[in-house]
């Protein structure tokens, strides 16, 4: 994701740059605007909400990261449908009733019945999403966003504004996009088929599952098949795996079957290429050289790998000896001037591009099919087997701790008292504080130019949850340059104004403040400012400068500030932004603050000791 996590400019002109437009000397926009009337047109608004149902950042909308063997014996259920576990209410603390994988999405019904091959879905699974459920920022067993391709539509990038109309709202380790918008009226899946689709990886995998089954009866339903059109075999998903990615044309006014850009005699793959992964794994650092289906083919036939190098699944019952999928390599099959207005063996078989181009015909390159010439799927784990056990890269964090123990101790959570997928349990001290974000400088405004400043809607983008830290939650975005308010993301741990003195009293409350940091998701340098609040002595704020990942050192840890006096108003605040520079690399999580309350001075780490 280079574009989505590099300062440079690209081809297309930033919406993030600040222009000097205000007064004679030019200054930032900003600073004549921070105080102004803000006008904005809401239509212009409107095109920055997404439409897809379940939204980002929602700790209830947690997904956890499944390990290789968890998604394996899914997809070996499913195909059998045998994916009926339970899930009880409110599952992983997402306030859902209780389901069942494929109670939700039964098996479907093939035309003419048979079975998916359960290396197919994995091939899949694979090509769509690495295998991941959650956000790639998330490792085996940690929780996060659920995965998404572009969800903000705006080609992934940290520096354009959302686009409502081009936002893809595929979700999860099969990319389930129809019916998770809030436009696809009355295909669209009710909260319960939703949330589960976007938590629950079982889930996930029994909807996807459905969307290939029905690619499967289009085809036959158009008279459409490969080989003796057996679902049995492996190599005859070669055309419904074709459909899975670019559609099944059925409409009876125009030309159906299947678009060119996945027929593999399309003049965009190399007419000698071998097979996908089959000369080197690393075919996958550049796909475009394969058409869809020949790329989840490969899958099927060499096994995605886990994070530590080895292989997440079962290879096929290969024919014979040959450990490789019987798969066509006279792509002049595809092709042919009566069926798409194809020419093989030129340069350019179907120069028209267009609907025309459509393959409507079967295909056999396979004869006498049988055990022999072709391949079959095999299970690692038997029908009925129960739910494989989570394989975690790291330990969860802990919950409800203090730093030393005192009695009073107020604890500021950044999930305000929410639970989690960890099972922490209800926070008992969420009426003590409350954490907040604050996304750009907040400002919102139509320029007189026609262009818009919409911080809020740019800094969202960069900011992520991760199953991580203190209960097991923690917000994270990258370090940015101070003059950066685009990408600015403020976080504020405010203690409860019942529990302080009002500011015409002297001597304040003393605590001493501490800062929790995760084993992972914590790397850039950042300052935490320790705020007293309005006060009749007129003391001011102090901020320590700290590394977080040489505070956190890969540990749940907590850091010692030092101890400081609060009234009303009085907390904590830390920003993604630094004079020094940041380069939108470095991880800054926002986790928990602890304020113990002392009756001395302690300068802590930072020698604050006020």
């Amino acid at each position: 994701m280079s574009e989505a996590r590099t300062l440079g400019a690209g081809p297309v002109p930033r919406d993030d740059v600040e222009p000097l437009s205000c007064g004679d000397l030019l200054d930032p926009e900003a600073k004549c605007i921070s105080g102004g009337t803000r006008t904005y047109d809401e239509s212009q608004i409107f095109n920055f909400e997404i439409p897809c149902l379940v939204k980002r950042n929602n700790p209830k909308r947690q997904a956890q990261q499944p390990s290789a063997n968890q998604v394996e014996w899914a997809v070996d259920q499913a195909v059998h449908g045998a994916l009926t576990l339970q899930r009880p209410a409110n599952w992983h603390d997402t306030g859902l009733p209780a389901f069942s994988p494929q109670g939700l999405f039964p098996k479907p019904n093939l035309t003419g019945g048979g079975d998916i091959p359960a290396q197919v879905v994995l091939g899949i699974l694979a090509q769509e999403s690495n295998f991941k459920q959650a956000s790639w920022h998330s490792v085996n067993g940690t929780a996060g966003n659920v995965l998404q391709a572009d969800w903000f539509g705006n080609g992934a990038s940290i520096h354009r504004y959302p686009s409502r109309l081009n936002s893809d709202c595929g979700y999860g380790i099969a990319q389930v996009t129809s019916g998770m918008r809030d436009f696809d009226g009355a295909d669209m899946f009710d909260s319960t088929e939703a949330g589960a689709i976007a938590t629950d990886y079982a889930t996930n995998i029994a909807a996807g599952m459905q969307i290939l089954a029905g690619k499967w009866n289009q085809l036959k339903a158009l008279g459409m098949e490969a080989n003796d059109g057996s679902p049995q075999w492996i190599e005859n998903w070669y055309l419904a795996l074709w459909g899975y990615n670019s559609g099944v044309y059925t409409n009876p006014a125009e030309p159906r079957g299947l678009g060119f850009f996945n027929n593999p005699a399309n003049a965009q793959y190399p007419p000698d290429r071998q097979g996908f992964l089959r000369a080197t794994f690393d075919d996958a650092a550049h796909p475009a050289k394969w058409p869809y289906q020949e790329k989840v083919l490969g899958w099927a036939e060499t096994p995605h790998k886990t994070w530590n190098w080895e292989p997440s699944y079962m290879v096929p019952d290969f024919p014979g000896a040959t450990a490789l999928l019987n798969l066509p390599t006279n792509y002049g099959l595809f092709c042919s001037p009566s069926v798409n207005n194809c020419t093989p063996g030129v340069a350019n078989p179907c120069p028209a591009m267009n609907e025309t181009c459509r393959w409507a015909g079967s295909v056999a390159w396979i004869t006498g099919q049988n055990e022999t010439n072709a391949s079959r799927e095999q299970l690692r784990f038997p029908v009925g087997s129960p739910e494989s056990a989570l394989v975690a890269k790291y330990p969860s964090g802990p919950c409800m701790t203090t730093p030393d123990g005192t009695p009073g101790t107020i604890v500021i959570d950044d999930l305000n008292g929410r639970e989690d997928v960890y099972g922490c349990g209800a926070f008992p001290n969420k009426d003590q504080g409350k954490f907040s974000l604050q996304f750009g400088d907040n400002l919102i405004v139509n320029r007189d130019d026609g262009t818009f400043r919409a911080t809020p809607y740019i800094a969202q983008i960069d900011v992520h949850q991760l199953g991580a830290g203190y209960n097991g939650h923690v917000f994270f975005t990258h370090n940015y340059p101070s003059s950066d308010y685009f990408h600015k993301v403020t976080g504020r741990w405010q203690l409860n104004p019942g529990y302080l003195p009002s500011g015409d009293k002297p001597g304040g409350k003393r605590f001493t403040v501490w800062i929790h940091l995760p084993n992972h998701g914590a790397e850039a340098t950042v300052r935490y400012t320790t705020k007293p609040g309005p006060n009749v002595e007129g003391l001011g704020p102090d901020t320590c400068t700290i590394s977080q990942a040489n505070r956190t050192q890969g540990k749940n840890s907590w850091f010692k500030l030092g101890s400081w006096r609060f009234w009303k108003g009085g907390g904590v605040e830390m920003d993604n932004v630094h004079p020094d520079g940041g380069t939108g690399d470095a991880n800054v999580a926002f986790d928990a603050v602890a304020f113990v309350p002392v009756t001395t001075p302690d300068k802590g780490n930072c020698n604050m000791g006020q």
